[in-house]
């Protein structure tokens, strides 16, 4: 007897303020990451294997060819997206554009050392133009990032913790009839740099994008992979069904009572 799917918890997307406080929380040198990353849906590894010429600057959008793919026990490398439907293209806005623009000035993407294994027939080591490096402009490993990612969230929660106290004491002081009482928010344990990728989800879903267009955002394999996680984010529709009936079917004439015989 097949047992049955065990269900998954829930996604619970990143508060806003909490996503603001991450942007201003990082290091100069992965500010845009963060703001891309909450922007576009990227994954971890699409967002460390972008170069230079992914990012179109005057249409305004990001395109995903390939992922740096990080082995716990060899060297970082440059693969094939998850997925086919990861070769996307992904709208930007102006502010992230300008982000990534200001992120190249400051931090130039002259290249790095790295083996191409993007198409598995032809694997080669090549000069890549990579957006993101760690400090000593190298590639990053995911336990060096977990540190960093680590760093930014606590100095995230001491500033969402400063807010709530400074608002708390506001709205005590006003006698707590002034609005409500200001709600906690923080970047919780176990959060990581793919719960960017769960707000963004949820502010396509929040602004009434279907189905289709946050899979193929997200480019996921299959919209029911994109229902499954995020279905309960979209908001319910007011009942329209009876309506729905009514416009074609209202006009027949109620069934009149049978007649004795």
């Amino acid at each position: 007897m097949r047992l049955p799917r065990q269900r998954e918890a829930e996604v619970t997307p990143l508060h806003a303020d909490a996503v603001r406080a991450l942007i201003d929380a990082a290091a100069p040198r992965f500010r845009a990451l963060y703001l891309l990353a909450a922007s576009s849906g990227l994954r971890q590894g699409e967002l460390f294997g972008l170069e230079v010429d992914c990012v179109d600057f005057l249409r305004r959008e990001v395109t995903v060819r390939q992922q740096l793919i990080a082995p716990d026990d060899g060297e970082p490398y440059l693969g094939e997206p998850k997925t086919h439907e990861s070769y996307r293209t992904v709208p930007l806005t102006k502010a992230v554009v300008d982000a990534l623009a200001a992120h190249l000035e400051q931090f130039p993407a002259d290249g790095v050392k790295i083996e191409d294994r993007t198409d598995p027939r032809k694997l080669h080591h090549r000069t890549a133009r990579l957006l993101f490096l760690n400090q000593r402009r190298e590639v990053g490993r995911r336990g060096a990032w977990s540190q960093v990612w680590g760093r930014s969230r606590r100095i995230a929660n001491k500033a969402l913790a400063a807010t709530y106290d400074k608002a708390h004491a506001a709205w005590v002081r006003n006698g707590r009839t002034e609005g409500r009482e200001p709600a906690r928010v923080e970047v919780p344990d176990g959060a990581s740099l793919h719960g960017m990728r769960h707000f963004y989800a949820s502010l396509l879903i929040k602004h009434r994008e279907n189905v289709k267009t946050v899979q193929k955002r997200l480019g996921h394999a299959k919209p029911s992979i994109t229902l499954d996680t995020y279905t309960h984010l979209w908001p319910d529709e007011e009942d329209t069904t009876r309506a729905a009936v009514e416009a074609v079917l209202g006009d027949v004439p109620p069934l009149c009572p049978a007649k004795s015989a």
